[in-house]
C-alpha cells in the first residue's frame, strides 16, 4: 500500500512539473484601455484627531477606579477576578457618550456596572476632522476587573 502511495504521488509531482509555462495563454489588454498615471510625490497626512477624556489617559483610569463600585454584587459563586470587560460606545460630536454596549462581558452584574460606569462619564473632548470639526467617533475600551 506505501509503494502504490508513493508511486502515484511520485508520478503525480512529474505531471506537475511538465507543464511548459509558455503553453499557458497570458490575456492581453488593448493598449487603447491603458491609462498611464504618473505619482511624482505621495504625501499622507493623519489630520483626524482621535476623541480623548479630559485629563488625559491617567484621568480615565482614575475616574474609572474611583466610580466604581463592586459592592454588593451577587456573582452566585462564579470565580471572576481578573478579567477585562469590553465596551464600546459612541463619542458624539459634543462629545457626549452614545451606544454604550458591552462587547465581550464576564458576567451580567458586572457588564451591567460597567455600562453604567461608561455612560455615566463626563463629556468626552470630541474627535475631529481635517478641516477641525467635531465628528462622531466610535470607542472600544477594555476595563480591567480585579477583585479580590
Amino acid at each position: 500500500m506505501n509503494v502504490v502511495l508513493f508511486l502515484c504521488v511520485w508520478i503525480g509531482s512529474f505531471a506537475s512539473f511538465g507543464q511548459d509555462p509558455h503553453s499557458v495563454p497570458i490575456p492581453s489588454v488593448p493598449h487603447s484601455e491603458l491609462t498611464p498615471i504618473t505619482i511624482e510625490s505621495v504625501h499622507i497626512y493623519r489630520c483626524e484627531v482621535d476623541a480623548q477624556y479630559p485629563g488625559g489617559t491617567r484621568a480615565l483610569v482614575h475616574y474609572l477606579s474611583e466610580e466604581c463600585d463592586w459592592s454588593g454584587l451577587n456573582l452566585n459563586g462564579d470565580l471572576v477576578t481578573n478579567s477585562k470587560v469590553y465596551v464600546s460606545f459612541v463619542v458624539n460630536e459634543n462629545g457626549g457618550i452614545e451606544h454604550a454596549q458591552i462587547l465581550r462581558g464576564i458576567h451580567p452584574e458586572i457588564d451591567a456596572r460597567c455600562l453604567s460606569l461608561v455612560r455615566g462619564m463626563p463629556n468626552w473632548i470630541p474627535a475631529t476632522d481635517c478641516n477641525q470639526q467635531p465628528i462622531r467617533q466610535t470607542y472600544t475600551m477594555p476595563i480591567q476587573i480585579c477583585l479580590d
